[in-house]
């Protein structure tokens, strides 16, 4: 076997192969693999099949297929009368690949055999061969001149063939040793250090080794690796400054930059502590952005939680109420109390603390912070808001269809019983029951001295016809308020409490009177002002009582849980 060349990076060997030649229009030859035992295989992807001759079809044959279909490689070369051409193409020489199971057989066995039936116009030998595709594209324009020309056999007697090859890590085990780590595909390594190993088409047992980018040599011998100087290579690593060589690669540094160094580096520098500084700004910003947005969203989930759409809906639903009611932003408060000043607490309790605070209007209130959140507590809190009687989420006029009723015991409209229907006075009916609460200090269902279940509304009614109504009214209510506040406002209840709701006033008409009983307050205290030094001893204990009782309602309302 002539070796023509051999690559250790592709680990392919070029040797020198006869072409099989006849004079007749049909022959049977075989080529086989030098040493058959041996790592060597055709390479399928860089070999191809050639044959010359006229009306003829070549077939390359794996000899384990031999009298079956199965062909490695088959042909046509076909001669017309009138022959032309310089590329192997189908006229008087044909072309083809090899297929890829091919390359493991050791042997082929090559057939060629006369088209029957086509009309022979020219009598030509024929030849058949394995060549290495890359040097026949370069001599296949001279060879087809020479065939055509002299209708004689090919020039040549012999042609290169590519053979591949790999180790066996059985056979060839002195040449790997095993890496105590690595994965599947490198639990190998060659002998030379800077190199690797590969397998060849998936199989683990078939592998080549290959030195490492920045190496070159043999990397099948000890130290058979060696660095490559890409300074001594500049055309293939070009350097426009000073090349240094560095173990499997190599710098480029130029001597303007080299000279220039100090104020590089101070520019760097300078370059370095404003993007740093750009950079935390950038940082600061986002996360104080991220700040704002989360609490803006844990706002809206505790808004929703404490049923704050609820409330928005019930506001927007009434007029009257949305005259009257306002749902104050967490700015807003906070600009009421200063920021939740100690200075402007009122009291406090174990549930939470009272605020004085003061709106942009100069009016001031009273402002309740929860210390201990408890879910149970605030559900009861935003039905004592929301449902004095019976909560209608749809209006019977919009859609004629009333949601369940949600009504607290005692305070439902007497008139539901019997329509099953919610309207405006029966929120007028709840309204009165929470006016005898405030004048009586009773519960809307209460036990009466003969342990008997009585209802506070009726009660109350019927005590104000008897003319009793000193019997149930709160002692406080009345010394504070004075006797004729006091009925005034008994008599609104009553109103409120009648059972026809046709005959109860509206929220507006209650409204006006309970505006009218203030502002009588109000004259009333500023006649007692005018004549207070006729009375200065009774003038001064009852105010000093409102005020104690005043504090000491904020007080109760931050200790008991709403």
């Amino acid at each position: 076997m002539e070796v023509l060349d051999i690559s250790l990076p592709d680990g392919t060997v070029r040797i020198s192969s006869n072409v099989l030649r006849s004079d007749s229009l049909e022959f049977n030859g075989s080529w086989s693999v030098p040493d058959a035992t041996g790592p060597f295989k055709v390479s399928s992807s860089r070999n191809s099949f050639v044959a010359f001759g006229c009306n003829v079809v070549a077939q390359l044959i794996p000899h384990s297929t031999l009298g079956s279909l199965t062909y490695a490689s088959i042909c046509a070369a076909m001669c017309p009368e009138t022959l032309s051409g310089s590329s192997c193409s189908g006229v008087a020489c044909c072309r083809t690949s090899i297929a890829a199971f091919a390359g493991d057989l050791p042997s082929y066995g090559i057939q060629v055999k006369h088209l029957v039936g086509q009309r022979d116009h020219w009598q030509v030998p024929t030849a058949a061969f394995i060549v290495d595709q890359d040097w026949f594209s370069r001599s296949e324009t001279e060879m087809m001149s020479n065939f055509i020309s002299q209708f004689r056999h090919p020039v040549v007697q012999s042609a290169p063939m590519v053979l591949e090859w790999s180790l066996d890590l059985i056979s060839d085990e002195g040449l790997f040793r095993l890496s105590p780590i690595g994965p599947v595909s490198s639990d190998f390594i060659c002998l030379s250090p800077n190199s690797f190993s590969y397998l060849i088409n998936g199989n683990y047992d078939r592998r080549r080794c290959s030195c490492s980018q920045g190496y070159q040599g043999n990397t099948y011998l000890t130290d058979g690796c060696q660095d490559i100087d890409e300074c001594q290579q500049p055309d293939l690593y070009p350097c426009h400054g000073t090349c240094i060589n560095l173990p499997g690669t190599y710098r480029c540094s130029s001597k303007k930059s080299i000279r220039n160094l100090p104020g590089l580096i101070t520019i760097i520098a300078i370059s370095a502590g404003f993007g740093l500084l750009f950079s935390l700004l950038g940082v600061a910003k986002i996360t104080n952005k991220l700040k704002k947005r989360r609490a803006k969203k844990l706002r809206q989930i505790f808004f929703k939680r404490n049923h704050g759409l609820l409330l928005q809906q019930l506001i927007s639903s009434n007029k009257d109420i949305a005259e009257r009611m306002k749902i104050f932003s967490l700015e807003e408060l906070d600009q009421a109390t200063n920021k939740f000043d100690q200075n402007r607490i009122l009291g406090g309790g174990g549930h939470g603390t009272v605020y004085k605070g003061i709106l942009s209007d100069q009016r001031v209130v009273a402002i309740k912070k929860s210390k201990i959140v408890v879910q149970r507590e605030v559900d009861q809190f935003i039905n004592e808001v929301s449902d004095f009687g019976a909560s209608r989420s749809i209006s019977i006029d919009e859609t004629g269809i009333l949601t369940a009723i949600q009504g607290t015991h005692g305070y439902l409209d007497p008139e539901y019983y019997y329509t099953s229907r919610l309207t405006e006075k029966s929120d007028v009916y709840s309204f009165g029951v929470i006016l005898a609460e405030l004048l009586t200090r009773f519960t809307p269902v209460f036990s009466s001295h003969s342990s008997e279940v009585t209802s506070l509304a009726s009660h109350f009614v019927s005590l104000k016809r008897d003319n009793r109504l000193q019997d149930i009214l709160d002692p406080q209510i009345v010394e504070e308020g004075g006797t004729e506040d006091a009925k005034a406002v008994a008599r609104l209840a009553e109103a409120c409490l009648n059972l026809k709701g046709e005959e109860r006033p509206t929220m507006r008409q209650v409204e006006t009177i309970l505006e009218d009983v203030r502002s009588s307050k109000v004259h009333h205290n500023s006649q007692t002002t005018r004549v207070g030094q006729n009375v200065p001893k009774y003038q001064s204990r009852n105010e000093g009582t409102r005020l104690y009782s005043l504090e000491k309602e904020f007080i109760e309302s931050s200790e008991i849980p709403r």
